[in-house]
């Protein structure tokens, strides 16, 4: 009874009416040397489609099965899930990444129990140039690195808006 009175509670507070699960993780990969931020154009049938997000997604097999009201804490899950899915949606991680080096904050959406952590993750000029980025999962039609300067509230990139989450990380670092 106290379980369904406070889950009626924590629903009606939410922003947003559902959440595909309780937590997901992604990456902006940000070039300090070129002052730059890779950018995927978001496919058509994905949700904010035809905006400029980054690459990211659910942090766990199974978030569907775990209510929203149980957060998970431990931050290696939301670092794994975050390079898998760049991983995915790129085709691959920068040549000689390390994430124990090169991950240089976060930023934290949180929303009724639900989480997304996006990791700003700084390559070199370098890793950029002999990264072969590949658009092969189908969730983007298109990349750009993108000039930080350009990239705020607002922005078009190539005529496109940048997805809410991009501006919700650019206004916090």
């Amino acid at each position: 009874m106290i379980n369904n009175l406070l889950r009626k509670l924590i629903h009606e507070m939410c922003k947003r009416d559902e959440y595909w699960g309780r937590g997901g993780a992604g990456v902006m990969f940000t070039c300090s040397d070129d002052e730059t931020v890779l950018l995927l154009l978001r496919a058509e049938w994905v949700d904010q489609p035809g905006t400029w997000g980054i690459p990211g997604g659910g942090v766990e097999e199974g978030w569907f099965e775990t209510p929203i009201e149980d957060p998970i804490t431990d931050m290696s899950i939301f670092i794994g899930a975050a390079m898998k899915e760049a991983t995915e949606e790129c085709g691959s991680l920068p040549p000689g990444f390390d994430p124990n080096e090169q991950i240089v904050g976060k930023t934290a959406y949180e929303d009724c129990g639900f989480q997304y952590i996006t990791f700003i993750v700084d390559i070199t000029a370098d890793q950029k140039a002999e990264w072969n980025i590949s658009l092969d999962d189908g969730e983007s039609a298109d990349f750009v690195w993108a000039p930080l300067v350009q990239v705020r509230a607002g922005s078009r990139i190539k005529g496109k808006p940048l997805h809410f989450g991009v501006v919700y990380t650019i206004s916090r670092i």
